[in-house]
Parts: structure tokens; C-alpha cells; sequence
């Protein structure tokens, strides 16, 4: 996911800033990245239930995706409280555990 991409920008801020890297950590600041990455992380919360309306996935989907919906809700506050780059590298690997919920998700509805 983009937003995990920038997280970890967000992370690496020092050594881009070293080698010259233009990141958008770098170009803009901790704070304004961490509110891009969070519009990423509700973007894909907001199109979670896509699949399921068009009748892609069964029900088994649901709890898992509101599991992963959750959790990346959670992420985006933790990282909007606190854009750091020690709380940006504990995010990304959050965002990373809430994206195998959700591959699990997909995988169960494809069963029902």
C-alpha cells in the first residue's frame, strides 16, 4: 500500500536527508507525510466493503476486514498523534500485520 510506502519515509527521514532523497518526509515534513499516509490508510478502509457488495466474497469476509478496518483506524491516530520516525517505524510494521489480516480476509471470503 502507498501509505505503508510513506510511513516508511517517514521512518528513513535521516538517511534520505543524508543521501539527498527527495522523499515527501523530506520535501514536507513529518506531519504533513503522516496525513497523506493516513488519507491512504482510510482510503483503502473506506473501500473495503466494495467487494462484498458486488457479491465477490461471502460473508466470511467481514470480521477479518473490520478486524483490518480496526487496526489501520488505530495506526492512522497512533501516527497522527505522533509522526515521528520511532513511532512511524512501529506503525509500518502495525500496517504490515493489519495488511496479512486483510489478505487472510480475502482468502477466507473466497472460500464461502
Amino acid at each position: 500500500n502507498t501509505g505503508r510506502e510513506i510511513t516508511k519515509g517517514i521512518a528513513d527521514v535521516e538517511g534520505d536527508k543524508i543521501r539527498n532523497v527527495k522523499t515527501l518526509a523530506v520535501m514536507l515534513g513529518e506531519r504533513k507525510t503522516a496525513v497523506i499516509a493516513v488519507t491512504f490508510y482510510l482510503l483503502a478502509v473506506a473501500l473495503t466493503p466494495l467487494p462484498w457488495f458486488l457479491g465477490l466474497v461471502s460473508s466470511w469476509f467481514i470480521p477479518l476486514v473490520a478486524i483490518t478496518n480496526l487496526g489501520l483506524v488505530i495506526s492512522s491516530i497512533i501516527l497522527l498523534e505522533n509522526p515521528s520516525r520511532e513511532n512511524a517505524k512501529k506503525v509500518k510494521n502495525q500496517v504490515l500485520a493489519w495488511f496479512f489480516t486483510g489478505l487472510l480476509a480475502f482468502l477466507l471470503g473466497s472460500l464461502g
